[in-house]
């Protein structure tokens, strides 16, 4: 893709979707989660998803990972192919 295409995607992402500051109280969920959940591995980045949501009051997520958030208490968990 090139630079230019790129940056206009870029645009319209910007336009189309609210951005969440990354605030302290985010490190701290994640830590939480990570934890009291036993997350190892790749999941911890996962986690660290749900603690931005957690932190936001957020508890739908939209991924084709369907699995992976489906160890997380309180994440409703929509798979995007039927959507």
């Amino acid at each position: 893709m090139a630079s230019a295409q790129a940056e206009r995607h870029l645009r319209r992402i910007q336009q189309v979707f609210r951005f969440l500051p990354d605030v302290p109280d985010i490190f701290f969920e994640w830590e939480s989660i990570v934890t009291t959940s036993g997350v190892t591995d790749t999941l911890v980045y996962d986690a660290r998803l749900v603690a931005v949501m957690r932190v936001y009051g957020l508890n739908h997520v939209l991924t084709f990972n369907t699995t992976d958030f489906q160890t997380f208490i309180g994440i409703h968990v929509i798979d995007p192919a039927p959507v």
